[in-house]
């Protein structure tokens, strides 16, 4: 199951960072061509053959910039079974119900 998640959560992964420097490309020109991202851990090769980190990539040539949040599914994989993490999500499950009767 955690390796159907990972190859799913890479796939996720992938699919996002393509149509980010898509985008990307589109809006600014500074980013144009084939990029070599691992398939693995997603680095990119820069010009000079050194690895980077897809963000740091991506900030060196252009204007965007990163910050770092985490998904529900991602969440819920490196948390799920943690005390603090179920009673977190069920206050938040309540909330919504608080606020949304229906």
């Amino acid at each position: 199951m955690i390796q159907l998640f990972a190859v799913g959560g890479v796939a996720v992964f992938a699919i996002f960072v393509q149509q980010f420097i898509f985008k990307l490309v589109k809006e600014n020109q500074s980013l144009k061509g084939f990029i070599p991202i691992c398939a693995n851990c997603k680095k990119i090769r820069d010009d000079s053959g050194y690895w980077n980190q897809i963000e740091a990539y991506i900030q060196s040539h252009s204007e965007a910039e990163f910050t770092h949040s985490m998904c529900p599914e991602c969440s819920d994989h490196l948390y799920g079974g943690q005390k603090w993490y179920i009673r977190l999500k069920e206050k938040k499950k309540q909330a919504q119900i608080t606020k949304n009767p229906n």
